[in-house]
C-alpha cells in the first residue's frame, strides 16, 4: 500500500435506489446531493435518514 494515496472516504447511506440496485451511490460527493445514477434516471434522489438500531450481541 502506498502511503501517499489518500483514502477513500465511505459513504455512510445510500439513496433508496442505490441501494435497491444494489449499485455505489455518490450522492455524498455531489454538491447537490443527487447522486449520478438518479440523475440520469430522471428520479428524485431520496436519502433514507433513519438507521436501523442494532441489538446486543447474542451469545
Amino acid at each position: 500500500m502506498d502511503l501517499s494515496e489518500p483514502k477513500k472516504r465511505r459513504i455512510q447511506n445510500a439513496c433508496l435506489r442505490c441501494r435497491q440496485k444494489k449499485v455505489r451511490c455518490d450522492s455524498g460527493s455531489m454538491l447537490n446531493k443527487i447522486c449520478s445514477g438518479c440523475k440520469n434516471a430522471g428520479v428524485d434522489c431520496i436519502q433514507n435518514s433513519l438507521r436501523k438500531r442494532r441489538g446486543p450481541k447474542r451469545m
